[in-house]
């Protein structure tokens, strides 16, 4: 009797893990904290328990991520704000969640006299990585105080950026202060922050994506991908300390240490949560208030349907950006 139940549920589980359908998710940038609600996912069994097998791919710059959805070489994807430009463009992507509810990117100087304000910039010379010498949230701000900045003498790797600061290069620089802060922190630095935030720019990012066709018609498996990869995320930020040693031994590719790997996770935490409690959120009228600062900076000319945009639990209203 004990060998036919053993044999039972061998068969059953075997059964199920073939039922178990394949998808990818491609992360834009290299393994770090900043996707570690997926790792969770995966780890945990949360994509399992909603009938998926999902492989994580780490960035590949040989790629565009965008056409790679589009194209159904993934199923799903991490992106920025500027997904709205691809969206304005034709590209027919569809935003599932928003992790952070503002953007990690700020503007940094050492403590300064002549620097106190934000409006002190002006005339200044800001340093920048190549990844955000476009940041819309950083644009939009010096674009509403009416900023004008010297353009940067140098394109960065953002592990190098922070030699503009300390070598007195640049009067300010563009970083993540999930990560390169930390760095500085690291080096007795004593610098001021600068958050689009504070000022009315809490622009999201990191998005979970997908292609229009994977929602049509695949609904309940991209419904099912995103509820599982927040319940990742929820545990994520309620376990920091399992799930930095998650990512120390499974997907630690930049050889990162715990104490910069926990600092990533709280600095991260407090954007995921900033003014919500629910994780993922996307509304309507902040997205209306990204467009209207990519159009003004030039960036984006053509009306978004924001219903085909973004896959709410709720789409009963047609919601059209205007010019």
């Amino acid at each position: 009797m004990r060998y036919i139940i053993v044999m039972a549920l061998l068969i059953s589980h075997l059964f199920s893990a073939q039922e178990l359908e394949k998808v990818t998710l491609q992360l834009h940038w290299y393994h770090q904290f900043q996707f570690a609600g997926y790792y969770i996912a995966k780890e945990k069994g949360f994509y399992e328990e909603v009938g998926l097998d999902v492989e994580i791919r780490e960035v590949d710059f040989s790629q565009d991520i965008v056409e790679s959805v589009i194209e159904q070489k993934s199923h799903y994807a991490t992106g920025s704000t500027s997904l709205i430009v691809d969206k304005a463009n034709g590209k027919k992507v569809v935003l599932l969640a928003a992790i952070l509810q503002a953007s990690p990117v700020v503007i940094v100087t050492k403590e300064r006299p002549d620097i106190q304000t934000i409006e002190d910039f002006s005339g200044k010379h800001i340093d920048a990585s190549g990844a955000m010498i476009d940041s819309v949230s950083i644009r939009g701000l010096l674009n509403e105080k009416n900023i004008t900045v010297d353009a940067p003498e140098h394109i960065h790797l953002a592990s190098d950026i922070k030699k503009s600061l300390i070598e007195d290069h640049a009067d300010g620089i563009v970083v993540y202060n999930t990560n390169e802060t930390y760095q500085l922190d690291k080096m007795g630095v004593k610098y001021r922050l600068f958050h689009p935030k504070d000022y009315g720019f809490s622009f999201y990012s990191d998005f979970l994506f997908s292609s229009e066709d994977e929602v049509k018609m695949h609904p309940q498996r991209a419904a099912a991908f995103k509820k599982a990869s927040l319940k990742g995320w929820e545990y994520a930020f309620s376990h920091i300390g399992e799930t930095v040693g998650l990512i120390l031994d499974k997907y630690n590719s930049q050889a990162k240490t715990r104490d910069a790997l926990t600092y990533e996770a709280h600095a991260l935490k407090k954007l995921a949560y900033y003014k919500t409690e629910k994780i993922g959120t996307i509304c309507s009228k902040k997205m209306q208030q990204v467009y209207d600062t990519y159009k003004k900076i030039g960036l984006i000319k053509n009306d978004i349907d924001l219903d085909a945009f973004i896959l709410n639990d709720d789409q009963n209203s047609k919601i059209v950006f205007t010019k």
